[in-house]
């Protein structure tokens, strides 16, 4: 039997990705931040599943969650080199969790950088020769102007789009948060101011011409209360 490896991390992510989720976070070490953990399975996509990361007593991750997760070792792929290979049937265990203020001496200031490089013109993009030295394919920010736009696509489908200023940068990146979607799919397709909030972004896999998007996989708002915008 391979040896089982606890980690406790905070959650900074549980984002929709492909038939499943991917849960991020950074790990605490002696009550400080430490490296980023990404949890995966060794699925074609690396997807984890709902009941493969639910607390004995009910319930799932959310951001600012403390979570003892069970591993078996570091998997890294390509640039997501904080990659941990989940430990099939070991509950995760909730042991406490982050207020607003417990949350900021995990953002990074300034961020990586590959967060403000582009693919062109295009900052949703990067080509993956500019992050395949990178430390980390995730990071923790704080934006002061998130607003949140309702799309619809030629198709019909309903997305999210996370538009914010950093670094004297305009960013409008797609937004894979579960909670987010269910919360603003369903509203009429208009923008929704939300201000201050720390945002999760994570690079995900490689899409076609050799280019990668940059993702907001979680908002954590510092107010709850919405504006919206005409």
């Amino acid at each position: 039997m391979p040896e089982i490896v606890e980690k406790e991390i905070v959650c900074l992510a549980n984002s929709r990705k492909m038939s499943g989720r991917c849960v991020a976070g950074r790990e605490i070490i002696s009550g400080k931040p430490g490296p980023w953990i990404r949890v995966v399975s060794e699925r074609e996509d690396a997807e984890i599943y709902p009941h493969e990361m639910r607390y004995p007593e009910g319930g799932m991750p959310l951001p600012m969650d403390i979570v003892r997760v069970p591993l078996l070792k570091n998997s890294p792929c390509s640039y997501q080199v904080e990659n941990w290979l989940i430990a099939p049937g070991h509950p995760w265990h909730k042991k406490g969790a982050l207020d607003w203020m417990g949350l900021q001496p995990f953002i990074q200031s300034p961020g990586p950088v590959w967060l403000t490089r582009s693919y062109r013109e295009d900052t949703s993009k990067i080509r993956i020769q500019q992050v395949k030295h990178s430390p980390s394919s995730l990071c923790l920010i704080k934006v002061y102007n998130l607003r949140i736009s309702v799309v619809v696509e030629n198709n019909g489908r309903c997305r999210l789009l996370g538009r914010f200023e950093y670094c004297n940068t305009s960013f409008a990146l797609w937004i894979t948060d579960p909670v987010f979607e269910s919360k603003y799919l369903s509203k009429p397709n208009k923008d929704y101011d939300l201000g201050v909030c720390c945002l999760t972004i994570s690079i995900g896999l490689p899409y076609r011409w050799g280019y990668i998007y940059k993702l907001i996989a979680a908002i954590i708002p510092k107010d709850d209360r919405v504006k919206e915008l005409n």
